[in-house]
């Protein structure tokens, strides 16, 4: 229940009754976003030592802060001819400041002791619906991102609770990662409306060095060279292959499986070692 805006007028109250305290807000605001940004910053340096670099960055929106700490540096590379990444904010239906809200001034908070802040807002006495899970609870958003959306460099998209939590059980399920309520606003957009499939292939032991590894780790013997000798363990009478794993990934790439989703597929041949 509340939301951000009231979190932040208590906080100011609080702070007021201390002579010796200053308070800073700690979302929204340009020097949060900068604070962030480190993490754009390396998202960028990362990609591009693997691909030519981001096709669209999805984010969840609430105050802003993240999102824009994440996409400011794909905006960067985009605006120097360096990228074209498409930034997508996804928000939460229950609370659409981009979506529906008005670009003008309006308080950060709910009782109007913050400066005039000049971003899209859904008015500072705006709270959301209590059953609404997630931490996206703010009537505003960042100025510096709402900014962007007006430039149109940031395209809004606002998500259902229902959609958020069922991206986000599936993701679980396929990638073995549980994310945080807000985050499957994010993995929402990308799956769901983009036609994106999340599987995962998941091999059993492979003839490869890492699988050798393994096999010395789980038998005992340091002098093993290969795995013929685990064949006899498979049902097929020999062990997984890369080729295997490499068929599997592309039949999941191809139209054949255009109707599968949020499966685990093993490739192990049946065998359990």
């Amino acid at each position: 229940t509340g939301s951000l805006g009231m979190a932040v007028s208590e906080a100011v109250e609080v702070a007021a009754q201390n002579p010796d305290t200053r308070y800073a807000l700690g979302s929204v605001l340009n020097h949060v976003v900068l604070h962030q940004s480190v993490i754009g910053q390396e998202a960028v340096v990362q990609l591009a030592q693997v691909e030519a670099g981001a096709d669209v960055v999805f984010g969840c929106a609430g105050g802003g802060s993240n999102l824009a700490g994440l996409s400011f540096p794909f905006l960067r590379e985009k605006l120097h001819g360096r990228g074209n990444a498409k930034i997508v904010a996804a928000e939460p239906s229950a609370c659409p400041s981009i979506t529906e809200g008005e670009y003008r001034y309006d308080h950060g908070d709910v009782a109007g002791l913050t400066p005039l802040l000049k971003m899209h807002t859904l008015g500072m006495d705006f709270v959301p619906d209590p059953i609404h899970a997630g931490g996206l609870r703010y009537h505003g958003m960042a100025p510096a991102l709402s900014h962007t959306v007006e430039l149109g460099l940031v395209q809004g998209v606002a998500i259902t609770q229902h959609d958020a939590f069922s991206a986000g059980v599936q993701f679980a399920r396929t990638q073995g990662i549980v994310p945080a309520p807000e985050s499957t606003h994010a993995i929402a957009k990308e799956e769901r409306r983009n036609n994106i499939h999340v599987n995962t292939v998941a091999p059993g032991l492979v003839e490869t060095d890492m699988g050798v590894r393994l096999a010395r780790a789980m038998t005992g013997n340091r002098e093993m060279e290969d795995l013929r000798s685990m064949d006899a363990a498979s049902p097929f009478g020999r062990v997984c292959q890369p080729l295997d794993i490499a068929e599997a990934v592309l039949w999941l790439c191809s139209p054949g499986s255009g109707y599968v989703t949020g499966q685990r597929i093993e490739v192990d041949g049946g065998g359990r070692f």
